[in-house]
């Protein structure tokens, strides 16, 4: 697919870079992928990382320069290694994501296996290492809603996990937009896992009526949401599977 103009590769990290597992602190990039990324750049591609997590993890985890990260879900900017520039919406919410996550660490101390995660611009409840996770999904996600009821936040489901972010237009489509027309790339590739990657779909739908050329890749799980795997270009087995696609797209 990728050709001798602008070619851009986006990906998500947590499902996609790197595998799920059951405490957040311990996601690291599988084998070779920063090595693939690095790759891309060096044959010219642009590089784009999109995530919930915060900005700062992915340089971490990554340590990549030349490689545009953004993080929670857009919120977050960095090229590089460089200085992280946080939207200035966020600010406003601040109040509002300090009372939800009170309430929200109040029902984890009742249940066992769900943990609180602080991202500072977004609060995320985990339950995968509750006792039955499947059984209190529901009741942890109307418990969630409930806590953000009077608040301006939204909830957004995820794998096993409830995140809670400020009511303020940005998501994981909108930054790939954005940073597709900032480099005026007339390829654009987009992998993930989630359901927060649903949006990066309907903004390569988009950029594909413009007349860019694009490619849908989403990872394959149990946990994956089917309308996500229904509308992919490219089915992708695992993490290491995307490494794999990867070096193909850079031509290694």
């Amino acid at each position: 697919m990728l050709t001798s103009c602008v070619r851009s590769v986006f990906t998500d990290y947590d499902g996609t870079l790197a595998e799920i597992v059951a405490r957040p602190e311990d996601a690291w990039p599988v084998a070779g992928a920063v090595d693939v990324l690095a790759g891309l750049v060096a044959s010219g591609v642009v590089v784009g990382v999109l995530s919930g997590r915060p900005t700062s993890f992915l340089q971490e985890r990554l340590g990549l320069d030349q490689v545009i990260y953004r993080g929670l879900y857009g919120f977050e900017r960095a090229v590089g290694l460089g200085e992280v520039v946080v939207s200035a919406a966020l600010a406003e919410a601040s109040g509002d994501l300090a009372l939800v996550r009170a309430r929200l660490e109040t029902l984890a101390a009742d249940q066992t296996g769900v943990t609180v995660e602080d991202k500072t611009w977004s609060v995320t409840l985990h339950y995968r290492n509750a006792p039955a996770p499947a059984a209190i999904e529901d009741r942890v996600r109307q418990a969630t809603q409930e806590a953000i009821l009077d608040l301006a936040l939204d909830m957004h489901p995820g794998r096993m996990c409830c995140e809670v972010l400020p009511r303020v237009k940005m998501d994981k489509g909108i930054a790939l937009e954005e940073e597709a027309h900032r480099v005026a790339a007339q390829e654009v590739v987009f992998c993930g896992d989630d359901f927060g990657d649903l949006v990066a779909f309907d903004a390569l739908d988009r950029l594909a009526a413009q007349g860019k050329k694009v490619m849908r890749g989403a990872v394959v799980s149990a946990e994956a949401p089917p309308l996500l795997l229904e509308r992919a270009d490219l089915l992708l087995a695992s993490p290491a599977a995307v490494v794999e696609k990867f070096h193909a797209f850079s031509g290694l």
